[in-house]
Formats: C-alpha cells, structure tokens, sequence
C-alpha cells in the first residue's frame, strides 16, 4: 500500500508546479468504469477510483455520475468531489471529501471557495 506521505507529496509538487506557471489553481478530472487513463490523475494525487460506470446526466436525479475531480489551489487546501464514497475510507490519502449527486454543481462550489473563480 502506497503511504499518504507519498500522496501528499505529489499534491505539493503539483502545487510547486502551479505556482510556477503562474496558475491559481488545477482542476484534475478522472472517470470511472473504465480503463486506468480514464482515473489516472485523481488516483494518482488521492488513491480514489470510482468504481461506477458511466451513465448520463439524468437532470434533477444526477449529474458528472462516474466522474471524479479534485481541485487542488496553489495555496490552500485540496478537495475532493465524487459521485461515490470509496471501497475504504481508509484508502483515501485526502481529508477535504465531498460525496454529491451532483458532481458538478459541488466542483463549481468548491471552486469558488477555493478562490478559483477568475483565476488562470
């Protein structure tokens, strides 16, 4: 099993990386129920994968199902937003975690307090 030490240091070189491009923020975006290129990114900064497949929106029931993203500001700290909880709490190597129906109304949420709302 890979430490949370080890997650944590790849959010802060990803972090150093961003503040060298002179960015506010990164928005890492991953999708379940498929092959590791669609997870990737957020597995690799959080150890969460979601499990579902996906499936459209259905408005007023789901949205951004079987998609995970994690905002992660050059200052400040990470979120997590996904449409499931993980097999394990134990596996997550991030504490800010927001499980939602709908995924992408709480990313704009997250967003925003953050400080991402006009940011490069």
């Amino acid at each position: 099993m890979i430490p949370s030490s080890e997650f944590a240091g790849r959010r802060d070189r990803a972090r150093q990386a961003i503040r060298e491009a002179g960015l506010a923020g990164l928005l890492v975006c991953s999708r379940g129920g498929g092959t590791t290129d669609r997870y990737a990114d957020v597995k690799y900064l959080t150890n969460f994968y979601t499990r579902f497949p996906y499936i459209p929106d259905v408005p007023g029931e789901w949205t951004g199902r079987a998609h995970a993203f994690v905002i992660l500001p050059a200052d400040g700290e990470p979120v997590l937003v996904a449409d499931d909880r993980p097999e394990r709490d134990s596996d997550l190597a991030i504490g800010d975690v927001t499980v939602t129906g709908d995924v992408t109304g709480s990313v704009i949420a997250a967003m925003l307090k953050a400080g991402l709302a006009g940011g490069r």
